[in-house]
C-alpha cells in the first residue's frame, strides 16, 4: 500500500556513497486542481546543470496531470532526521496535500552548516526523490511526480542558515521560504573574534578566512530572494540564536523591496513543537505550494549577486560563469 506517514528510502549521493532521507509523500495526488492564471519564468539550476524554459502562461480552472512541488525541510544540529529514530523532526511539519516533504540528512546530524557537501547532499536527495518516486507504486506514480524546480524551503536552527542560504542562492528553484530560529552566518552566530587564536591571526589572515567564508554569508545575496515571499518565526525567548539574526535578515529582505512575514512568539524559545506547522504557517505553505505548475512572477526590478560562480545557482535565468574579482560580490542589475 501507499504509505502515508514519513519514512526513509535510500539513494546514492553525489560521490557515489550511500545515504539516506526522509519523506512524507502528499495526502492528495498532484492532479485537477485549479490554476491561477500566471505568467512565469520557469527557470532554475540543478546539480549544476541549467533547467530553464520559455516564459509561459497558465490557464485558469484547468484540470489536469501535474508534477508536485516540494518542500525541503533542513534539520538543525544534532538532529537525527529517521522518523523511526526521531519522530518529532518528521513530525514537525503537517502533511501536504499536493507536496512532497523532503528531510535530507545533510550526511550526519550537523549537517556542515548545509553548506559545501551538506548543500549536495540535499541536491542529490531531491534528485533520487524526482527519479526514484520512493514507496509510490508503479500505477501511481503519474500521479505523484516531482517538481525539482518547484521548491518552498524551509528549516531550524542551523536548518534555517539553510534555508536562508538555498532560497537566497538558488531562487530561480524557490516558491517561498520559511526559515525558523536561524542565524545568518557562522562569524555572527559563533563570533571567531572571541577565540583566542583570533589574536594571532593578524587582519590580513583574518580578512582571507572571512573572504573564504563569504560565499556562505546568506545577507550578502539577499538581493536574489527580490519577487519570493518569506515568512520568518522567531521565539522571543531564544536563547541559542538570539532573535536579532532572523529580524536582521527580515530587515535586508524588506529593504530590497521584498515581502516579508515575521511571526514572532513572545512566549516561545529555541524550538517548540508547532514552530514549522502552526495555523499561519501551514496557512503560507499551502498558498505557496498548491498553486499547479506556477513560479512566482518576477518583479520589475532584480539585482542577481553571487559571491562564487559554483555555489550560484540562476536568477531570472541569469548565472555567473566567472567573476572579475574572485570572491567579491559580483551583481547583474
Amino acid at each position: 500500500s501507499f504509505p502515508d506517514d514519513a519514512f526513509q528510502f535510500t539513494f546514492e549521493d553525489y560521490d557515489g556513497s550511500l545515504h539516506y532521507a526522509a519523506v512524507r509523500p502528499p495526502s492528495e495526488p498532484c492532479t485537477d486542481r485549479m490554476r491561477s492564471t500566471t505568467t512565469a519564468w520557469e527557470g532554475g539550476e540543478q546539480n549544476g546543470e541549467d533547467t530553464k524554459q520559455n516564459v509561459s502562461t497558465i490557464s485558469s480552472q484547468s484540470p489536469s496531470l501535474s508534477l508536485c512541488p516540494v518542500l525541503l525541510g533542513l534539520h538543525g544540529a544534532g538532529v537525527d532526521v529517521s522518523p523511526t529514530r526521531n519522530a518529532g523532526w518528521a513530525g514537525g511539519f503537517r502533511q501536504q496535500r499536493g507536496a512532497w516533504l523532503l528531510l535530507p540528512t545533510g550526511r550526519r546530524k550537523f549537517g556542515f552548516d548545509w553548506q559545501g557537501v551538506g548543500r549536495g547532499n540535499a541536491f542529490a536527495a531531491l534528485e533520487a526523490l524526482t527519479r526514484q518516486l520512493p514507496g509510490v507504486p508503479p500505477e501511481e506514480r503519474e500521479k505523484y511526480g516531482v517538481d525539482p524546480t518547484r521548491i518552498v524551503f524551509s528549516g531550524h536552527s542551523m536548518g534555517g542558515h539553510g534555508c536562508w542560504l538555498m532560497a537566497t542562492r538558488y531562487a530561480d528553484l524557490a516558491l517561498a521560504a520559511v526559515p525558523a530560529s536561524g542565524w545568518i552566518r557562522f562569524s555572527l552566530y559563533s563570533a571567531p573574534t572571541l577565540r583566542v587564536g583570533f589574536d594571532y591571526a593578524g587582519p590580513l589572515v583574518a580578512g582571507i578566512l572571512q573572504t573564504a567564508q563569504a560565499p556562505n554569508d546568506p545577507a550578502l545575496h539577499v538581493s536574489n530572494l527580490l519577487g519570493l515571499d518569506v515568512m520568518v518565526r522567531i521565539g522571543t525567548k531564544d536563547t541559542n540564536v538570539i532573535p536579532w539574526h532572523m529580524r536582521r535578515m527580515a530587515r535586508l529582505h524588506f529593504e530590497q523591496g521584498g515581502n516579508v512575514t515575521v511571526s514572532e512568539d513572545t512566549s516561545r524559545a529555541h524550538w517548540w513543537g508547532d514552530v514549522l506547522k502552526s495555523d499561519d504557517v501551514q496557512a503560507f505553505f499551502e498558498s505557496h505550494l498548491e498553486t499547479v505548475n506556477v513560479k512566482p512572477p518576477l518583479p520589475s526590478r532584480l539585482l542577481y549577486t553571487c559571491v562564487h560562480p559554483g555555489e550560484c545557482g540562476s536568477r531570472a535565468g541569469f548565472r555567473l560563469l566567472q567573476p572579475e574579482r574572485v570572491y567579491s560580490p559580483a551583481r547583474v542589475a
